[in-house]
């Protein structure tokens, strides 16, 4: 495709893009500010002790950690919300317009018409996205220097290629809903309602997946390590649910011994270590992105058989 081609795609969309790739960058150079200057900035700060003249340098640090602690989620939805916009007017302003019956018959493929829009607008959105969720990475190691970023689960659902991944789906979501209603605004509307359906659903299976790979981790690290529950661990090593463990020892009262679990069970933490967050994150992020192709090529059998108008 030419440049000139890409430029006409991207002129169509210019006033969402701008919208929503500022706002990203925006957040982007917000963590970045956070990250050089947050450090050198707390260690002055401390080092002026009670003295009233430092009460501004105080509040600015105290201004500077909120903003980023905040700006991770806030570009979690703001990329989510931008991908369900974007994907929505990909078909669904071309149809309302009612431009989708000159330019869907000169395209001689309704296929060869979309695939360019999709795959354009669909990789400024993951470049847009990227930059706050992997500097979102290095703000995880400023905040807690003592344990690196890739080993620890502090944040994980919103820095990485995970919300990468999420915003890709949700663009599809997009593109699948403004195919199917022809409207912007319908095609929002039923994206709005789609979108956290669909991410309840994948956040419960993912949690089962999660859960299903769990093993015995320090259960006093809740920052490092992903908790899912406790168990109780018998003298033979056998492991029971707090419930389990409560019926096997009560007696005909109902009752159990004074003290009880200690010195009969030792308890356990079950999850996942921090150190497989990457893999965990590299994983849901392919899912994700698997859901967004799946979705993208429904679009295109709506589109194919929709009328253009």
């Amino acid at each position: 495709m030419s440049p000139r081609a890409i430029g006409l795609i991207v002129k169509q969309f210019r006033f969402e893009l701008v919208v929503i790739v500022a706002t990203l960058l925006l957040i982007a150079a917000l963590e970045l500010l956070v990250l050089v200057s947050l450090p050198r900035l707390s260690i002055e700060a401390e080092a002026c002790g009670y003295d009233p003249r430092c009460g501004p340098l105080v509040l600015f640090v105290s201004i500077l950690n909120g903003l980023g602690g905040a700006a991770p989620p806030v570009a979690s939805f703001v990329g989510a919300f931008g991908g369900l916009l974007l994907g929505v007017s990909v078909v669904g302003r071309e149809v309302d317009r009612g431009t989708a019956t000159l330019a869907w018959p000169l395209a001689r493929s309704r296929r060869r018409w979309l695939a360019p829009r999709v795959i354009i607008i669909g990789t400024i959105l993951i470049l847009a996205a990227a930059a706050p969720a992997l500097l979102a990475d290095l703000l995880v190691s400023m905040y807690r220097p003592q344990t690196p970023a890739n080993s620890t689960f502090y944040m994980f659902e919103m820095r990485g290629f995970l919300p990468i991944g999420r915003d890709l789906a949700a663009f599809a979501i997009g593109v699948l809903a403004g195919a199917a209603f022809g409207r912007v605004l319908p095609g929002l509307l039923l994206a709005l309602v789609l979108a956290p359906i669909g991410y309840m659903t994948l956040s419960l299976a993912t949690t089962v997946w999660r859960s299903s790979e769990a093993i015995v981790v320090d259960g006093g690290d809740y920052e490092t390590n992903l908790i899912f529950d406790s168990r109780l661990r018998d003298a033979s090593g056998q492991m029971l649910t707090w419930n389990d463990a409560y019926t096997r020892d009560q007696g005909p009262d109902g009752s159990v011994p004074d003290g009880w679990p200690d010195g009969t069970y030792t308890q356990v933490t079950i999850g996942l270590p921090g150190d497989r967050r990457p893999d965990i994150d590299r994983r849901e992020a392919a899912m994700y992105g698997g859901i967004a192709i799946l979705l993208i090529v429904a679009s295109a059998a709506v589109v194919d058989r929709r009328r253009p108008y």
